[in-house]
């Protein structure tokens, strides 16, 4: 099991695949390439956009984006059996 699920530290992320590459200090190894699964945000009306609570004739407008890691984020993440075989990362700690 230890090496099907694994913490570490997001090192280098890159927006447009949607993938990140984690340094994990137990082993003092850094991953390939993971996939970070994608996580739905709360979507209130799904299709419509989306404004704050209307107080005194005032909203604002707002875009919701999935959750995405950053550099320096330590992240789950889950492996096919066998180590350093696909990988994805399954969310934030």
């Amino acid at each position: 099991m230890n090496d099907i699920v694994r913490i570490g530290e997001v090192t280098e992320v890159n927006d447009l695949e949607r993938t990140v590459r984690v340094h994990f200090p137990d082993v003092d190894i850094v991953s390939d390439w993971l996939k970070v699964l994608k996580s739905p945000p709360y979507i209130p009306a799904k299709g419509v956009e989306q404004q704050t609570e209307i107080e005194d004739l005032h909203a604002h407008k707002i875009k919701i984006e999935p959750w995405f890691p950053d550099i320096g984020d330590f992240v789950l993440c889950i492996y096919n059996p066998g180590f350093n075989e696909d990988g994805y990362v399954i969310g934030g700690l």
